[in-house]
């Protein structure tokens, strides 16, 4: 990879959200995120160069600005020229490729990256095991892996470890061969 391309991703990856122009019409469904440091914000994918940086966006303000001339997407930086050429790309559950699902977001460790313990309760999306693989199975086609985190609610590390693990083996059994990744 270039140099400014890892550049021009780490600066995108590390800023700030992205503002949008006014009465903008997402292409794609937007994210919402329940947990994480995006947990509780509206976010896209915004790919260029072949990587993608998913971003919190907001029609109110960022530190970067999405761009539209005759159907092109381009991005500023704090008002200058950054990324000439940006496409937007499908989320399918959190990430694009990818289905990414919290089994709880509650949480008592209030670790410094993590919104989730901020949130009201009315965000949690209240997915199940079974509600996760469903999504799953129906989504076989257009994700190439399933990720998983969790908060700790209570303290109950042997509760959560207990829902992973049940979690894991109800797609194992139904997606065989699909990589899955924890993030606890």
């Amino acid at each position: 990879m270039e140099e400014d391309l890892i550049f021009k991703k780490a600066t995108l990856a590390l800023g700030g959200g992205v503002k949008l122009p006014p009465g903008f019409q997402m292409p794609v469904r937007v994210s919402r995120s329940t947990a994480g440091p995006g947990a509780g914000n509206s976010s896209a994918a915004f790919a260029f160069g072949g990587v993608r940086v998913k971003k919190g966006i907001s029609y109110e303000a960022g530190e970067f600005e999405l761009h539209e001339v005759n159907g092109k997407l381009s991005l500023t930086h704090n008002g200058e020229p950054f990324i000439d050429e940006v496409t937007i790309e499908p989320v399918v559950y959190h990430c694009p490729q990818q289905a990414f699902f919290t089994l709880d977001p509650r949480c008592g460790y209030h670790c410094a990256f993590c919104a989730s313990p901020r949130l009201p309760q009315s965000d949690f999306k209240g997915h199940t095991n079974e509600d996760i693989v469903r999504k799953c199975v129906d989504s076989k086609d257009g994700i190439v892996a399933v990720s998983l985190t969790s908060g700790v609610y209570e303290s109950d590390i042997q509760g959560e470890v207990d829902d992973f693990v049940d979690c894991i083996v109800r797609i194992r059994k139904e997606l065989p061969d699909m990589p899955i990744g924890i993030e606890p």
